[in-house]
């Protein structure tokens, strides 16, 4: 048999996916994580993105967390030249030809698709850097999940989609008993553990 190794993801992550990595709430943190570590993705990335994370993380004092962002974007494709191509996280770079091209169809996204100014760059450099999806932690009600030019992911749809499935899954579990408080045949008790639902003996 022939084993086919499938091709790795293209991925562009927006600032709040970064932002929850490093300092989310556990909720928040881990599906943020767990994209970053997957083995199997191609991070694509540009200087507006930087400039959201990284200046507020230096002017708040916070080394660590602009040595995270530094990290990611010096593994991150970029887009090349609207910075100092010179500078050290730019080594990898993958160049987007140019900072009108991005303005140009940033533009026309934002005025066909109503997405925000900074989004719609957002959006733009990650579709000339052929991005098969644009990660982010905007709710799937806002305007950036109209855009056309890439696939738009809300980074915690697969949570939401876990809890949704696990409430169905405990609803039917729920639904093949009856709860009989008053003349008592059996006492139905909801615990937070693996062993959920426990059907308990009414005590005499």
């Amino acid at each position: 048999l022939a084993v086919v190794a499938r091709r790795p993801a293209r991925t562009f992550l927006d600032s709040g996916v970064l932002i929850a990595a490093f300092k989310g709430q556990p909720s928040m943190a881990d599906p943020a994580a767990q994209i970053l570590k997957d083995p199997n993705r191609v991070f694509l990335s540009s200087p507006f993105v930087r400039l959201e994370v990284c200046p507020k993380a230096l002017f708040n004092r916070q080394r660590e967390e602009h040595d995270f962002y530094q990290g990611y974007f010096a593994r991150a494709e970029m887009t090349h030249d609207l910075l100092d191509s010179n500078e050290r996280f730019f080594a990898r770079a993958m160049v987007a030809r140019d900072l009108q091209a991005i303005l140009t169809l940033g533009e026309k996204e934002a005025a066909s698709s109503g997405v925000g100014s900074m989004d719609s760059l957002h959006i733009a450099a990650a579709h000339l850097l052929k991005a098969h999806e644009f990660i982010t932690t905007e709710k799937p009600s806002k305007s950036i999940h109209r855009s056309s030019l890439v696939k738009v992911v809300y980074l915690f749809s697969q949570v939401m989609n876990g809890i949704f499935a696990e409430s169905k899954r405990r609803a039917r579990i729920l639904s093949r008993y009856r709860c009989v408080t008053r003349t008592g045949t059996a006492l139905l008790v909801v615990v937070a553990s693996p062993s959920w639902p426990k059907l308990l003996a009414p005590q005499q």
